[in-house]
C-alpha cells in the first residue's frame, strides 16, 4: 500500500465531535417531532369507509347485515347502505357538521349480488 500525502486523514478527536453532533441533532429532531400524530385526521372518513367495506365484505361483496359502526377512536360514526331499494342503517343520527365518504359497492341482496352505496358519517 503506498503512502500519500494528498490521502484524506481525520484525527479521532474531530470525528468524535462530529458523530456526537450528529446524534444530538438527531435526538432534538426525535424529541420535537414525539408528539406530531402519525394519522391524517382530514382522511378519518376515508379510513373508517374503508375499514368498514374490508371487514363486511366476502370475495367483494358486502353484507349490510355485518356492517358495524366501530368508530375510530375518539369519534362516532353512522354507517348506511342502500341497494336494490332497500336500506341498511346502522349508528346515531350524524349531526349536520359530520364529514362524510361514499362508495359504490356491491352488496348482497335478497334478490342477489346489486350494485349499492355505502356512506359512512364521521364526527367527534
Amino acid at each position: 500500500m503506498f503512502w500519500s500525502g494528498s490521502r484524506a486523514q481525520v484525527e479521532p478527536l474531530p470525528a468524535l465531535v462530529a458523530v456526537s453532533a450528529f446524534v444530538a441533532a438527531l435526538g432534538l429532531y426525535a424529541v420535537a417531532f414525539h408528539d406530531v400524530p402519525l394519522g391524517t385526521e382530514r382522511d378519518v372518513e376515508t379510513q373508517a369507509l374503508s375499514s368498514v367495506v374490508e371487514d363486511s365484505s366476502t370475495a367483494g361483496v358486502l353484507d349490510p347485515t355485518a356492517v358495524m359502526a366501530d368508530a375510530p377512536r375518539g369519534h362516532e360514526m353512522a354507517v348506511v347502505v342502500r341497494a336494490d331499494g332497500s336500506e341498511w342503517q346502522t349508528g346515531p343520527s350524524p349531526p349536520t357538521t359530520a364529514r362524510t365518504a361514499t362508495e359504490q359497492v356491491l352488496v348482497r341482496t335478497a334478490s342477489g349480488e346489486q350494485v349499492g352505496r355505502i356512506r359512512v358519517w364521521v364526527w367527534r
